[in-house]
């Protein structure tokens, strides 16, 4: 289970210095990251507000929400995957 949390952490960090390239390299880097931000704070709202139909629930505190808005769809579903690891 150790190796698994190292694991998504490194992946997660990799996923964020590429969004980060890529918000650098874009014509409109500000315009992207606030795109980026409200697409991850919604999928988060998405995810906890079908939680009881999936069964799925990313608790909300700093590090959610840090992760959602600045990794975007991709930190949600590192979240995601996190929480299917290492259910609460």
């Amino acid at each position: 289970m150790q190796f698994l949390k190292i694991f998504a952490i490194i992946v997660l960090s990799v996923t964020a210095l590429i969004l980060l390239a890529l918000y650098i390299k874009s014509r409109k880097p500000v315009k992207n990251l606030i795109v980026n931000a409200f697409s991850g704070i919604a999928v988060l709202v998405i995810i906890n507000l079908s939680a009881r139909f999936t069964g799925i629930h990313i608790p909300v505190n700093w590090w959610s929400v840090l992760t959602a808005s600045g990794l975007g769809i991709p930190g949600v579903t590192g979240l995601i995957l996190l929480q299917i690891i290492m259910p609460l």
